[in-house]
């Protein structure tokens, strides 16, 4: 499992002086806190990300005090020119176990062994900080609050990927010596609607993809994170995982939340290539598609993540100066509720090849619903593979294992665990039919 940084009470969407915060550590659910002590530090990041602040200690998280109410000081807006507010994010990290290439700590890099371990930073959603000069409601019972400014309902997390293995979607983050890394920014609720969180499953598989593109650019021998010394099966099968990567895919996600794993799958799939090296020929994935599906509820926040991650069109290419092309696979965004008997048309329409889960047994009720989607699925696509990713949270959820079998046929394999800083890891299952 994952330790997550979080805000119990969030932040104003305003203040002119102190922000008044509760924060959490706890588990992706927020039904778990943290048990040990742990020193808290906040840092504020400009909204345009030119200005950040060194991190301060703000408090010792203790887990019986989780509810202490606390002040952090707002920045200076003053040197930000002649404006009456300026939008900061806050940010809460604890100091890493080890020094990961001199990344900042209010990052969660993918693909860096050892970077999931820690406790996940977060930043709050922008902060409107208003000049101390300005007039405001001086009936209001608290003068650092602005009427009407009401609490901010999202958080932000950036998750950095190796430059390497991904396209610039976003600008290229660096700190000193380190190399140059990609940044994802995704957005999550503070309610708690769980289709509206980031689950340990899904960052658990958008490591492990990351991983396997590594494996696959470094032309070394696959091996399964902490695995060395399995079996040679498992080492075939995620050895033959480079098909992800030598060949276009349609790409279907089920029950994507906020669209982590269809946002770092997109990094991962996209491109710059050089037309020097390429021919002038277009890379075989740009073809790839990514269909992330979930129920209505959700999908407001996903499209919000692939819209502020993915920007270039489809199939679209962009050439610098020196000759290189970025090639952008988007993906798409859609309903698929697994209690219809039918598949949406815009499934129907591309049948998938690569069928991608996590997190999606959780609820025993769904079973029967998810094995029938997944059935009607492959028989649209036989020769769809299945990649499953899951951790355990009730003895009741492995139940489902025999079924995939019994009632869609599909033949599952454990590959990968993706350790985290405790508890049950995150499982990563091969299925085919």
């Amino acid at each position: 499992m994952f330790w997550w940084l979080s805000f119990l009470r969030p932040p104003q969407a305003s203040a002119t002086s102190d922000v008044e915060i509760i924060p959490q550590i706890s588990n992706d659910l927020r039904t778990e806190q943290y048990p040990h002590p742990v020193d808290i530090y906040y840092t504020w990041s400009s909204i345009d990300s030119t200005i950040t602040t060194e991190p301060v200690k703000l408090t010792t998280y203790r887990p019986e005090n989780i509810h202490k109410l606390l002040s952090v000081p707002v920045p200076n807006a003053r040197r930000h020119g002649d404006v009456h507010a300026v939008s900061w994010s806050l940010g809460l990290c604890v100091r890493r176990k080890r020094v990961l290439n001199n990344l900042s700590e209010l990052s969660i890099p993918l693909g860096e062994r050892g970077g999931l371990d820690d406790i996940l930073p977060v930043y709050s959603a922008p902060i409107s900080l208003i000049r101390s000069s300005v007039q405001h409601d001086k009936s209001s019972k608290n003068p650092r609050q602005f009427r009407g400014a009401g609490k901010l309902d999202e958080i932000r997390r950036i998750f950095l990927l190796p430059a390497s293995v991904a396209t610039p979607l976003s600008p290229i983050q660096t700190n000193g010596p380190a190399p140059s890394w990609r940044s994802i920014l995704i957005s999550e609720k503070t309610s708690f609607d769980l289709d509206k969180k980031i689950w340990d499953s899904g960052i658990g598989l958008a490591a492990w993809l990351v991983h396997q593109k590594l494996i696959t650019i470094s032309q070394t021998q696959a091996k399964p994170v902490g695995h060395e010394d399995e079996g040679s099966q498992i080492h075939e099968c995620i050895a033959a995982l480079s098909w992800l990567w030598a060949h276009p895919h349609r790409f279907l996600e089920l029950g994507a939340g906020s669209g982590i794993v269809s946002v770092v799958l997109s990094a991962l799939l996209s491109t710059t290539v050089s037309g020097e090296n390429n021919h002038g020929l277009l890379d075989p994935q740009i073809y790839s598609s990514i269909h992330a599906t979930d129920l209505p509820s959700a999908l407001p926040l996903i499209n919000r993540n692939v819209s502020s991650n993915c920007r270039l069109p489809p199939t679209s290419l962009e050439t610098s100066a020196e000759g290189e092309s970025n090639q952008v696979v988007i993906p798409s965004v859609g309903v698929l509720d697994w209690d219809d008997d039918t598949l949406p048309g815009s499934v129907l329409a591309s049948p998938p090849d690569v069928i991608i889960m996590s997190d999606v047994t959780y609820n025993t009720d769904s079973f029967p619903a998810l094995l029938k989607t997944l059935k009607n699925l492959l028989q649209l696509s036989p020769h769809a593979r299945v990649i499953l990713a899951y951790k355990e949270r009730h003895e009741a959820e492995r139940s489902a294992w025999p079924l995939f079998t019994k009632e869609a046929g599909i033949q599952l394999r454990k590959l990968d665990e993706i350790p985290g800083a405790g508890g049950a890891p995150v499982e990563i299952w091969f299925g085919s039919l």
